[in-house]
């Protein structure tokens, strides 16, 4: 059965106003089926965990994130601080919405009450993240889905700042052309559960709790959100025609087995660079290196409604390096 009392923390401007659309289209018929639901929205970058925590506090005992998926970390930060023991919910309602997607959620132009209303709680991991923010400051949040750094975060960077009109794929599609012009590949060292990886330069490393971003990249296709493990994809050094050549298979999910990829399961994970390495958390730009990413096992209660997760089309066998 669904918990109640839930509480909807919704981000009007997302998805170039998918959450507020959602609300118009579906406020009278939640308040119909559950009257003790809260409707809370967002007034400036950041205010969704401050809503979440308070509404856990006043009794909310489900916390449903109508955001994009940058707005679903600050949901989980604000219920663990609560500490309440209240779950999360997801309505896929920003511009990407990788992690709804990885949960075979349908967007929220496609929500569905009924649906939603047929789930169950389980218990997921989070990645914490200890970074340098804008401001040259050491800083902490939590990541619900995937972190990277490299190109991804100049790519996240180009899309925070763009209109977004286009919708998921093609918004990360054109800042992802507009990035490779300019990238070049930094030296990086890494050092996975205490050991050290050769410097190598990079084209993007992914940690991944959940298997999607960028708009549909599966570039962590064997991922899972309750496995006590975190997934580490590194790109290898790329110029800008094998960028644009490895796409296809990494919106596919079959590029693991490729001599320029890398693929590690870990619980903490630390980067360096003598270089400037742009640092996006969940689709947001946080930072930059260093960085230091580790596994919060089981730390959060989600509600996911019974559905069959978007998997790649071709099997995976391949082992972890």
């Amino acid at each position: 059965m669904i918990p109640r009392p839930i509480a909807f923390i919704i981000n009007p401007l997302s998805g170039s106003g998918r959450g507020k659309r959602w609300l118009g289209q579906h406020q009278e018929e939640i308040l119909e089926s559950f009257p003790d639901s809260r409707f809370l929205a967002t007034e400036h970058p950041g205010h969704e965990k401050q809503l979440s925590r308070e509404a856990a506090i006043e009794g909310a005992r489900l916390v449903v994130a109508v955001t994009g998926d940058g707005g679903l970390s600050p949901v989980a930060e604000g219920i663990l601080e609560s500490g309440t023991g209240a779950a999360l919910g997801v309505v896929r309602a920003g511009t990407g919405g990788d992690f709804g997607r990885s949960l075979g959620l349908p967007v929220s132009d496609d929500w569905s009450l009924s649906s939603f209303s047929e789930g169950e709680l389980r218990p997921i991991d989070l990645i914490q993240v200890d970074y340098r923010n804008h401001q040259e400051e050491s800083a902490q949040k939590l990541v619900v889905n995937i972190a990277s750094f490299g190109i991804g975060g100049h790519v996240v960077q180009a899309v925070n700042n763009s209109s977004k009109r286009g919708g998921g794929f093609l918004s990360f599609f054109w800042a992802s052309l507009r990035s490779l012009l300019h990238f070049r590949n930094p030296i990086v060292r890494l050092q996975i559960d205490k050991r050290d990886l050769p410097p190598q330069p990079i084209f993007n490393v992914a940690i991944a709790n959940g298997r999607a971003f960028g708009g549909g990249m599966l570039i962590a296709p064997k991922a899972r959100l309750d496995d006590a493990r975190l997934d580490l994809v590194i790109l290898s050094n790329r110029g800008f025609g094998q960028s644009l050549r490895l796409a296809p298979s990494l919106y596919r999910g079959t590029h693991l087995s490729q001599p320029w990829v890398q693929w590690h399961t870990f619980e903490k994970l630390t980067a360096q660079s003598s270089e400037s390495v742009l640092l996006e958390c969940d689709g947001e730009w946080a930072g930059h290196l260093p960085a230091t990413f580790q596994i919060l096992k089981g730390a959060i209660l989600l509600w996911a409604p019974h559905s069959r997760p978007q998997t790649p089309t071709i099997p995976l066998t391949e082992k972890p390096r």
